[in-house]
């Protein structure tokens, strides 16, 4: 029990330390939608048909109010993330004692659930209530009362109302009470009567919440097919994520077949004690991954991060099994741990001490620097009016928008939209990526009018956030030859 104090409390530290930078552009979204809400199920009407919308995380931002310190938005994701590490070792210990400690340790060290249960986002709650809800479920096999029945009810609207991809988890455990109910029923009206009770709530809000998002979705084309290819691409990112490996080249096939190995050494080895329990978790961990791609055209594993826990539990019990085998099997387990181990750790070190992007810090350092050359026109209330643009309005405004507050109050920061810079230009011009270690120009030129120098770059750690690399008007009076000097023109849109 020590050991496992002290991992939930490690699981903690580590998700408290993530959360301690800046928001980054989903987040601010997220905060924008619920600034437009002027009462509370507005987050389930009025905001719903936005696709970057988790009501459950929009309703507490719009309760929260404004407050001056932004880490209180992420307070739902630090206590449920940290919550469902207790969950996710009960879940593997019930069918394997000793997997549980594998369980808990593999949970309080991934990257994915640090990263998200430390976002203003609904990923962290959603886990934490589909979690619950399977232990509701059997409880209610079990004992055939309200009490159960209720709380599996909400756990799993909860979880919808957090993240639509509950859904998918929701559609494996309708398919495990099938099969429950096909053993426990004695006619095929009892059978019904228990799948109804069971179902027929949680229906209702899925049902809500899915015509919201197709109708949003099928409008922009994102619902669709897939490529082979893209399918393919779509679950080595997943594995990458499990992992903590790249999703390409020797380490990624290293990591592939370790978890390969690890997983169904601890899915036969519980389809020989629990067949049913071990569909279960089959359906559990497949069915987010293939059907998560068919409704966007991105591949961000946070789309199957549902799956995630009940992977870990199958994990866990391959871990458990491999340990108590022959020499290959203890070997495969301790490789196993160490890649697994490795890869989370050095992602979430990166997490924790580079963070999402030091966008307010990008902004104090602009509002620092002297001005130099003639300023640009356009109307100033003061020479501590600094005009901003950008490489692109929709990603970059908001966030400028949302730190704009933070800034010295003698100083005044006023972004330009594209199309509408004044002659001189700006005076700062922000560029983004979110590839890492990306080589950029150390001059830049949008038009044929405007030079910039890059200044300085403010880095993120991967997956939430993005690069900001600042470029500084070049003053016209500059020779042209320096204004020509390493000059790139082509890359005028987002990367």
């Amino acid at each position: 029990m020590t050991v496992v104090v002290l991992l939930l409390c490690a699981g903690a530290g580590l998700r408290i330390a993530a959360a301690s930078d800046c928001l980054w552009f989903d987040e601010i979204w997220s905060y924008m939608l619920s600034r437009h809400m002027t009462q509370p199920w507005q987050a389930l009407t009025v905001v719903n048909v936005v696709d970057n919308n988790h009501p459950l995380n929009t309703f507490f931002m719009y309760m929260m109010g404004d407050p001056y310190d932004w880490r209180w938005f992420r307070v739902p994701s630090l206590i449920t993330g940290t919550l469902l590490l207790i969950l996710i070792w009960r879940a593997a210990d019930r069918f394997s004692p000793s997997a549980g400690m594998p369980a808990l340790f593999m949970a309080t060290v991934s990257h994915p659930f640090i990263l998200y249960s430390s976002e203003a986002r609904g990923y962290a709650p959603a886990l934490f209530f589909l979690v619950s809800a399977f232990f509701f479920i059997q409880q209610y096999w079990q004992e055939r009362g309200i009490r159960p029945l209720v709380l599996f009810w909400f756990t799993i609207t909860m979880g919808l109302l957090a993240n639509l991809t509950v859904a998918f988890i929701w559609l494996a455990i309708f398919l495990w009470s099938v099969m429950h109910e096909l053993r426990a029923s004695s006619s095929f009206r009892t059978f019904m009567a228990h799948i109804l009770k069971c179902h027929l709530v949680p229906l209702l809000p899925m049902a809500y919440l899915s015509h919201a998002y197709l109708v949003r979705n099928m409008a922009v084309g994102n619902i669709g097919s897939r490529s082979t290819e893209f399918i393919t691409d779509f679950l080595a990112t997943v594995v990458a994520a499990l992992m903590g490996t790249p999703s390409t080249g020797g380490w990624f096939v290293a990591g592939l077949f370790l978890f390969i190995c690890v997983f169904l050494y601890g899915w036969c080895s519980l389809y020989r004690t629990n067949a049913a329990v071990a569909i279960f978790l089959l359906l559990a961990v497949c069915l987010p991954p293939l059907l998560g791609n068919l409704g966007r055209q991105l591949m961000y594993f946070r789309f199957s991060l549902v799956a995630f826990p009940f992977t870990y539990i199958v994990l866990a019990i391959g871990i458990a099994a491999c340990y108590k085998g022959n020499r290959l099997a203890k070997t495969l387990c301790l490789l196993f741990v160490l890649f697994f181990s490795y890869g989370n750790i050095t992602r979430t070190h990166a997490l924790i001490t580079i963070g999402r992007g030091d966008y307010l810090g990008a902004m104090f350092y602009m509002a620092a620097q002297p001005h130099t050359g003639p300023r640009a026109t356009a109307p100033r209330d003061d020479d501590r009016t600094i005009l901003v643009g950008s490489d692109n309005d929709f990603r970059n405004l908001p966030i400028l928008y949302f730190y704009a507050r933070y800034l010295p109050q003698n100083t005044k920061m006023i972004y330009i939209g594209e199309g509408q810079w004044p002659t001189e230009g700006t005076d700062w011009l922000i560029r983004h990526s979110q590839q890492l270690n990306r080589e950029i120009a150390a001059l830049y030129r949008p038009n044929d009018r405007h030079v910039y120098r890059l200044e300085k770059i403010f880095p993120y750690a991967g997956v939430s956030g993005w690069n900001w690399y600042l470029y500084k008007r070049v003053p016209p009076d500059t020779t042209s030859a320096d204004r020509r000097k390493n000059v790139t023109g082509s890359e005028t849109s987002p990367p």
